[in-house]
């Protein structure tokens, strides 16, 4: 298990440096009279993302540390349980990986909004909500109230 959390905080730390390290080649952000060019929001994101990353691969650390303590002092506990990936918990990892795919390929065809139409109904039955009427109000009002926010408020442009 501490193996698979390493990995896990390792790739983190990677897409968020990439995601850095891209959003730095886009426009610069003197050219943009707000002040926010179209590399600042993915770089502010990619900056949380690495700190996240960070604190995973120190909480993994700790925790092994205190394992290989535990486990020096005792042998009586049981160790956890090895990750299985087709359980039903990973089968919702899958198929959540699946509509991100499906709402990229709308995003880039048919735009931001349309795409959150799909995705906003897509991930709360895979959360299991099973209210029609909270579906309907939800994948209405999310893509109206990032309309609002994003487009009319802070004059970004959407995909």
């Amino acid at each position: 298990m501490f193996l698979f959390d390493f990995v896990a905080s390792g790739l983190v730390v990677a897409l968020a440096l990439s995601v850095i390290l891209y959003s730095r080649t886009l426009a610069n952000i003197e050219t943009y009279s707000s002040g926010f060019g179209p590399g600042y929001w993915p770089s502010f994101l990619g900056c949380i993302l690495l700190i996240l990353g960070i604190i995973l691969l120190l909480e993994t650390t700790v925790k092994f540390l205190q394992a290989r303590r535990t486990a020096a002092g005792q042998t009586a506990e049981r160790p956890p349980p090895p990750l299985d990936f087709t359980s039903a918990g990973m089968r919702r990892v899958y198929f959540l990986c699946g509509i991100l795919g499906v709402f990229v390929l709308i995003l880039l065809k048919s735009g931001f909004l349309t795409g959150t139409v799909f995705l906003v109904p897509a991930c709360m039955r895979l959360l299991e909500e099973k209210r029609w009427h909270v579906l309907a109000v939800m994948t209405v009002s999310v893509p109206i109230a990032v309309y609002i926010i994003f487009v009319r408020l802070l004059g970004v442009h959407l995909p």
